[in-house]
């Protein structure tokens, strides 16, 4: 039955009724599952990085911080091991960045979906940089800058006169 739960998470779309009051068949055994045991490997199992990166905007140097108001008390989770040690790297705030860099690249994906399973139940918390876009030569396309990444220089794209192109040289 857990896996039937946590298969659910493939979906994309989809649709469910639920009926309060409606009653069970004669068949019926109540069973005992932990729910946010089945949301975080629901997530772990099917979410794709992709998927979490458009549900939640991570990047590298966004803070990740634990958080002391989890939906239960993060010892009843029963963590896996690499979940409780990415617990215990973010008790004190990290970034991203550190923690693919201390875990390894391989585990980005395993990273991503184990964070944002535990921010799901509440256990997690992240803090994106605040940035702004900037316009790129004469064309309208932007890149998103973090502040600190412009320096002291508060130009607007109003002050910044637009690069002159070379004239190209033809070789005969």
């Amino acid at each position: 039955v857990t896996d039937q739960l946590v298969s659910c998470f493939k979906w994309v779309e989809g649709s469910y009724s639920f009926k309060p009051g409606a009653g069970h068949s004669e068949d019926f055994v109540p069973l005992r599952l932990s729910l946010p045991r089945i949301l975080l490997d629901g997530v772990t199992k099917h979410y794709s990085q992709r998927r979490i990166e458009s549900l939640v905007p991570l990047e590298y140097e966004s803070t990740i911080r634990a958080s002391s108001q989890g939906l239960v008390p993060v010892e009843a989770m029963k963590l896996t091991t690499f979940e409780a040690r990415l617990f215990a790297m973010i008790r004190k705030p990290n970034t991203l960045g550190r923690l693919v860099a201390q875990l390894g690249m391989e585990r980005e994906q395993d990273i991503y979906r184990s964070l944002f399973g535990l921010h799901l139940l509440r256990y997690v918390e992240f803090e994106a940089k605040k940035r702004r876009s900037i316009p790129i030569g004469r064309k309208s396309h932007s890149i998103p800058v973090a502040d600190e990444e412009l320096g002291s220089s508060e130009a607007t794209p109003e002050e910044t006169p637009p690069k002159q192109e070379e004239p190209s040289q033809s070789v005969e």
